[in-house]
């Protein structure tokens, strides 16, 4: 489910960078790790005219953490001001 809210979080991202038309964007996300965040972001690029990919690893939890991916994760959820 796409919150509307948070996609246009990421779409003013995507306009940051200058996604748009002709370029191709990958989101790429754990299994079952913020899946609403994966599926917004791609929503959000193809509604800028970008091609999407998602690219989903196999989960590698430890401790109930996502030790691979949650440094990045972490980061843009500051940048964008998400919980």
């Amino acid at each position: 489910m796409v919150d509307a809210a948070l996609a246009e979080r990421f779409g003013e991202e995507f306009r940051v960078c200058k996604v748009g038309r002709g370029q191709t964007v990958a989101v790429l996300s754990e299994a079952d790790q913020l899946r609403e965040y994966a599926e917004t972001s791609l929503a959000a690029a193809s509604a800028l005219g970008a091609k999407v990919v998602a690219v989903t690893i196999a989960s590698g939890r430890r401790k109930n953490r996502n030790w691979r991916l949650y440094p990045y994760v972490y980061r843009y959820q500051r940048r964008l001001h998400l919980p």
